[in-house]
């Protein structure tokens, strides 16, 4: 089978090198964004680039996939399917028309719910306790194609990093058996409802502010999903401060939310709305990330004390 790969990011990856590896499959041609500038002038290829050249196939970065040259391209690849992973363009009329019916998505969701641009996080966030990817066709509308295959498995105390690759490996063996039975999973495709959607808006920095009237257990998981980006915030004494590890804890001694009622080695426990929220590291404002019995050393936390709510919790 003749593929064109269309995909951006390290998400990506796995499917790209099953693919390369597979012995019934020829990659005959790799789509990814445009290279991006960095500092001093210099260019970064996108990772699914990179990996690209690195296994020695041809590659085209359009600034967009609809334009006449590009196609023009794309067809004398004489691509059986096109495999759009995580690619970041959507794709006009011509090209879906011309190949109706042979472009497959993997997408990173149980569809039809959390359609968009940050389903993986989305899915987290809301305390979903299994996550997944979907093979489906590619249509107009975002996600909203018939889907021809899932797979998926539980989420447990994992950060967003983790859950990603999981995902993505898995991502690399449905698109592999999708593609190997692809006449059979196409005649028994299932529309999806529509009703049922979720939509996954993209992260914003309002997402990292953590809420103590939320229960500990989802400000963990909160933690787990945006400490790398936007980082997981909270605000005491008038200063900032990031989250980076922290666990929930059963109510003993109830205090009012947000009420610190333990700081020693072992952890600050906080009052939430449901548990305590136990943060084990932090970040104060322009330092490096500590334990928190380091930060004790020098910042003395007194129980009783409350963390500010944000305003726009």
């Amino acid at each position: 089978m003749r593929i064109a790969f269309f995909g951006t990011p390290d998400f990506a990856l796995p499917s790209l090198q099953a693919l390369h590896a597979a012995n019934d499959m020829d990659v005959v041609l790799v789509v990814s964004q445009p290279d991006r500038r960095r500092s001093r002038g210099k260019w970064s290829p996108t990772p699914v680039k990179e990996a690209a050249l690195a296994l020695s196939l041809p590659v085209e970065t359009p600034d967009s996939v609809n334009d006449a040259a590009f196609l023009s391209r794309l067809e004398e690849a004489q691509a059986d399917v096109l495999v759009v992973i995580a690619f970041g363009q959507l794709l006009g009329n011509t090209l879906l028309r011309r190949y109706a019916g042979k472009i497959l998505n993997i997408h990173a969701s149980l569809l039809p719910h959390y359609r968009g641009a940050a389903p993986i996080q989305r899915a987290m966030l809301a305390g979903e306790n299994e996550v997944g990817v979907t093979a489906m066709l590619v249509e107009k509308e975002l996600d909203a194609g018939d889907m021809l295959q899932q797979a998926s498995f539980s989420l447990k105390d994992e950060d967003l990093s983790t859950v990603s690759k999981k995902l993505s490996v898995l991502g690399a063996e449905v698109l592999l058996d999708t593609l190997r039975h692809y006449d059979a999973y196409y005649a028994v495709r299932v529309p999806q409802d529509d009703n049922k959607a979720t939509y996954a808006k993209k992260i914003q920095r309002e997402d990292g502010l953590l809420d103590m009237r939320k229960s500990a257990p989802m400000l963990v998981r909160q933690v787990l999903t945006v400490k790398e980006w936007p980082g997981a915030k909270l605000r005491w004494m008038g200063e900032e401060y990031k989250v980076h590890a922290a666990h929930a804890e059963k109510d003993v001694d109830k205090g009012e939310v947000g009420e610190i009622l333990r700081a020693d080695k072992n952890g600050i426990a906080i009052q939430t709305g449901e548990g305590l929220f136990v943060v084990d590291m932090l970040q104060p404002a322009n330092k490096k990330a500590m334990s928190v019995g380091a930060f004790l050393n020098g910042h003395p936390v007194a129980p009783g004390t409350k963390i500010t709510p944000w305003e726009n919790a």
